[in-house]
């Protein structure tokens, strides 16, 4: 089999996905032991650096056993499919808030922060400002001053895809907020 050497990485964000080579195998020509000591016919050097985009180009067959000939093929095509980079990347100190929760009722304990755990295109990731993402309560089934255990979830921008996320509920004493001229 023909195997591609590559050299460099793709730019910033990005990866290379997958490539192909064609063909994907060559004859081979010399003495029986140095043939048989083959495990593959190496290109030269595929210099990946800084590419984003897919791209295809000739690519001579490595020519480092001069005992060893390719009658047939003196080079491969090679097409290289980069995708932006995909990663899984940690938020810690994120905001834990809470929504209707009704004017007269507040939730008398500062609320935790939390950590979310997202996956998405490693460009994406980076430009999310501090504090876009967050954990919500959901506190619209909350009617009266109580305990009460609340599920949250994370609020994240489209396109990315939350795979942990701590705390998952909260404890929270809900009381009447008496700014609000509210009775227990």
């Amino acid at each position: 089999p023909v195997q591609a050497r590559l050299k460099g990485r793709p730019e910033h964000g990005y990866e290379l996905a997958q490539y192909t080579l064609t063909p994907q195998s060559v004859e081979v020509s010399g003495p029986r032991g140095a043939v048989q000591e083959l495990t593959s016919a190496d290109t030269e050097e595929v210099d990946i650096t800084g590419v984003r985009e897919d791209f295809s180009l000739t690519v001579p067959l490595l020519q480092d056993n001069p005992l060893v000939r390719y009658p047939r093929e003196a080079s491969v095509l090679f097409r290289g499919v980069v995708r932006p980079a995909q990663v899984i990347q940690g938020f810690e100190e994120v905001d834990v808030i809470s929504v209707d929760l009704a004017s007269e009722l507040r939730i008398a304990e500062t609320l935790p922060k939390g950590s979310i755990s997202l996956q998405g295109e490693q460009l994406g990731l980076e430009a999310i400002p501090p504090g876009q993402l967050r954990l919500i309560a959901d506190c619209s089934a909350v009617r009266r001053p109580g305990v009460y255990r609340l599920a949250l979830k994370p609020d994240v921008p489209p396109g990315f895809v939350a795979l942990r996320f701590e705390p998952q509920e909260l404890t929270a004493t809900v009381v009447a907020d008496p700014r609000a001229g509210g009775r227990p």
